[in-house]
């Protein structure tokens, strides 16, 4: 049995390649709003539990593997 196989029998489901990969914010603070935004991103730094999480993450916060999980603890859900 390859890796691919053991995962399927232990987990129920196919083996996903992780597209998540760090990519580091480029903040630049806007006095307009008086915070600091992600120029690639878009992330507006507002100092809470989720956003020092995306922070930590990199722009690609998005595809981590506990995105979904740290947003619904945090609050921050659709």
């Amino acid at each position: 049995m390859n890796y691919a196989q053991n995962y399927k029998s232990l987990f129920g489901e196919n083996l996903k390649r992780e597209t998540y990969k760090l990519e580091n914010h480029s903040f630049e603070f806007k006095s307009r709003i008086g915070k600091s935004v992600c120029t690639r991103y878009g992330l507006v730094y507002l100092k809470n539990e989720f956003t020092e999480w995306s922070v930590r993450m990199g722009c690609n916060s998005n595809l981590h593997p506990s995105y979904e999980q740290k947003r619904k603890l945090t609050g921050f859900y659709k």
